[in-house]
C-alpha cells in the first residue's frame, strides 16, 4: 500500500510561530490594538491569515476591511522572509528525508501563503523531497476546514486511511482529523491536552510523532536521531 505523510508548515516543520506573533502584534499596534499571547495561542495559530484578520477586526470593532489587515500581516511576512528564512525544528529535515527516502508520498499542507512556503522550500532546498504543497492560496476554506487536507490527498492520490498528518495547532489538527486522517500533534508547551482530543496521537517532538508514524505504516526502519 501507498502511503503518505502530511506536514504543517509554521510550528510543526518551521520555527515561526514567534515571528507571526511579533508581526501581528506590530500591525495591530498601528491600528491601535494590543494581542495577547492567550489570544494568538486560543485564536490565532495554525489559522490562515484572511481568517485571523477576520477574527481581529470583528474582535476588535476595527474600522478596516480584513483582506487590508491580511495584507499588511503579509507584506511585514514577506519583508522579513527577505532577509530571513524560519529556522527548521528539531528533527525535521530527517523527517521529511527519511519519508521520502521509503518511499512515502510527501506533502506540505499549510494555512500560510505560497510565498511563505516558497520561502522556506528554497532556503533548504526541500523541494526534492515533496510531492505536494497545499497553502492557503489553492484553498477556499482554511484549516480548521478539512479542505487543504482534502486537497492534499487528492493531489497525491491517496485515501485518508493511507495518509497521517502532523500538526502543532487545534487548528490544523481539527482540520486533518476532519478529512479522515490519523493525526499526530506535536503541540509547543504549555497545551491543554483536552484541546487535542481529537487527535490520534500526541508527540512529544519531531522524532517521537515520526517513529510513531513509521510504525503505523509498517516501516522496517528507524528515524535518525
Amino acid at each position: 500500500m501507498r502511503y503518505g505523510a502530511l506536514f504543517d508548515h509554521d510550528g510543526t516543520l518551521v520555527d515561526s510561530e514567534s515571528v507571526h506573533f511579533e508581526l501581528w502584534c506590530n500591525v495591530a499596534a498601528r491600528h491601535g490594538f494590543a494581542i495577547s499571547d492567550e489570544i494568538y495561542q486560543h485564536a490565532l495559530v495554525g489559522v490562515p491569515t484572511l481568517d485571523n484578520a477576520i477574527y481581529l477586526v470583528e474582535t476588535y470593532k476595527l474600522p478596516i476591511e480584513p483582506a487590508a489587515l491580511a495584507a499588511e500581516k503579509e507584506a511585514a511576512a514577506q519583508a522579513y522572509l527577505r532577509d530571513h528564512a524560519f529556522p527548521l525544528l528539531p528533527g525535521a529535515i530527517e523527517a521529511l528525508r527519511s519519508f521520502a527516502d521509503a518511499g512515502v508520498a510527501v506533502a506540505i499542507v499549510t494555512g500560510a501563503s505560497r510565498a511563505v512556503l516558497d520561502a522556506t522550500i528554497r532556503a533548504y532546498d526541500l523541494s526534492g523531497l515533496l510531492s505536494a504543497t497545499v497553502t492557503q492560496d489553492d484553498v477556499e476554506h482554511g484549516k480548521p476546514d478539512p479542505e487543504p487536507y482534502q486537497r492534499a490527498m487528492r493531489l497525491l492520490d491517496l485515501s485518508p486511511v493511507q495518509c497521517v498528518a502532523f500538526e502543532d495547532s487545534v487548528a490544523g489538527s481539527r482540520s486533518a482529523a476532519a478529512a479522515g486522517v490519523a493525526t499526530c500533534a506535536i503541540p509547543q508547551p504549555p497545551f491543554e491536552h483536552g484541546r487535542f482530543a481529537h487527535a490520534t496521537f500526541i508527540a512529544g517532538s519531531m522524532i517521537e510523532a515520526a517513529a510513531w508514524a513509521a510504525a503505523r505504516f509498517g516501516l522496517d526502519y528507524n528515524m535518525p536521531r
